[in-house]
């Protein structure tokens, strides 16, 4: 069973949608036919109530599964988590807290122990940083107006966004950093598992131990 945050909610009858779940946790286990789900990927799912008759809403952190017909199915609630759609200030996310950004964040945002999504079509016009353990930042589809500063043991994924500024992971568990434009640097280094590709890179680029 996986864990994240949802970040579309499924509407039913006319004109139906998905919801969309963004993972934060692969969970998975050593047996081969039950890998991790990799953080950072997303799923889709049709119903708007959990397994247990919850229901479901964006910004809440949920954990789920995918059943033998590949459909994902939301078990439960995990926690009620914050969105923050616009906002003048800086941002941070404390240990043992969800937030979700959906939209354009003026201040900088630090992620101290949480877990962040920012989701597809945001702009953060600051920095994104990290610097405590068990943090888990998932950017997506969007544009930071600064630098990505991570250095913790914790988990990083940016996938499909313009940084404007570098990009560094020092002593990361896991970094992903995919089809991203990176006006800066980019440097992931004494990471436990590296996963860079489809960057474009104005700066230089240290990457030692990569796998894409």
């Amino acid at each position: 069973m996986a864990k994240g945050i949802v970040v579309r909610k499924p509407a039913v009858g006319s004109g139906s949608t998905m919801g969309k779940i963004s993972v934060t946790d692969g969970g998975g286990s050593a047996d081969p036919t039950s890998p991790p789900m990799e953080i950072g990927s997303t799923f889709e799912f049709r119903n708007p109530v959990t397994a247990n008759g919850e229901d479901v809403n964006v910004g809440n952190l949920v954990e789920f599964e995918t059943d033998a017909n590949g459909e994902t199915v939301v078990l439960s609630v995990l926690d009620k988590g914050t969105v923050i759609t616009n906002s003048n200030e800086k941002v941070d996310v404390a240990a043992g807290t969800n937030v979700l950004i959906n939209g354009t964040v003026d201040g900088k945002v630090t992620v101290n122990g949480g877990t962040l999504v920012v989701a597809d079509g945001s702009k953060i016009l600051s920095k994104i940083e990290s610097a405590v353990a068990n943090s888990t930042v998932v950017v997506s589809g969007s544009n930071v107006a600064a630098k990505i500063d991570f250095s913790a043991a914790s988990s990083l994924s940016v996938q499909n966004c313009t940084i404007e500024g570098k990009v560094t992971s020092d002593g990361s568990l896991y970094t992903t950093i995919r089809n991203c434009v990176i006006e800066g640097s980019l440097d992931v280094i004494n990471t436990n598992e590296c996963h860079c590709s489809g960057n474009t890179v104005e700066g230089k680029t240290n990457t030692p131990n990569n796998k894409p």
